[in-house]
């Protein structure tokens, strides 16, 4: 079957309301939405990409001068975490004109500042604070028609097996309230060339929760890489 190009991948997701894009590996996550971000300024829609993690910033702190005059204008506002994490909230409803993306980068690194102690509870807690978050932002994008995109990095967690064994398995981050609120679950992934290096990234359908996802459950993409 063959791959389905990024122009699918971004109609794909642009015609959803929330759409999880979890990754194994986080050194894709750079080029991955450099590509997602430039195909949305290039139908000249906003888009606001609150950047917990900071990887994205430093990405557009290292381009070229001309790469950096092609994806840095009006239509893009980087919103980076202040001394509360809800510091960004104003900005994006104030900024907010219709159509585009909202990209929250990453839902791991918004739990982890909602955290304050490593216990069970508290993680529970954190979570659930992260999912009111969540929904206030699928408010702002229903009101301006926008896509939300939850970006997010496999963890690792314990599993019992019947036999009370334990293994450790990865899984998504966020777990029910993730897959209460998107659309659909793609995993990226990426593939290498017969020299060994980087030739695209693989974003597969794992999951579809709404229709409003366009896609089918184990459609491929592939994001070309330069």
């Amino acid at each position: 079957m063959s791959l389905k190009p990024l122009q699918e991948l971004f109609h794909d997701i642009s015609e959803s309301e929330i759409i999880s894009l979890v990754y194994n590996d986080p050194r894709i996550r750079p080029k991955m939405m450099e590509a997602i971000v430039n195909q949305s300024l290039g139908l000249k829609h906003q888009v606001q990409y609150i950047d917990f993690d900071l990887q994205f910033s430093s990405l557009l702190q290292n381009l070229s001068n001309s790469k950096f005059r092609l994806i840095v204008n009006e239509n893009l506002q980087i919103l980076q975490p202040g001394p509360t994490v809800t510091d960004f909230f104003p900005f994006v409803f104030q900024a907010a004109r219709n159509e585009g993306l909202i990209i929250m980068d990453s839902l791991n690194t918004l739990q982890n500042m909602l955290s304050l102690e490593p216990t069970i509870t508290d993680l529970k807690s954190a979570n659930h604070r992260s999912a009111v978050l969540v929904s206030a932002l699928q408010q702002l994008a229903r009101s301006y028609s926008k896509t939300i995109i939850l970006l997010s990095l496999t963890k690792s967690r314990p599993v019992k097996s019947d036999d009370v064994e334990v293994t450790w398995e990865k899984g998504i981050i966020g777990g029910r309230m993730t897959k209460f609120k998107s659309d659909a679950i793609l995993l990226a992934n990426e593939e290498m060339s017969e020299n060994g290096q980087a030739a695209r990234i693989k974003v597969s359908v794992d999951t579809i929760y709404s229709k409003a996802f366009r896609g089918k459950a184990g459609d491929e993409y592939e994001i070309l890489l330069e």
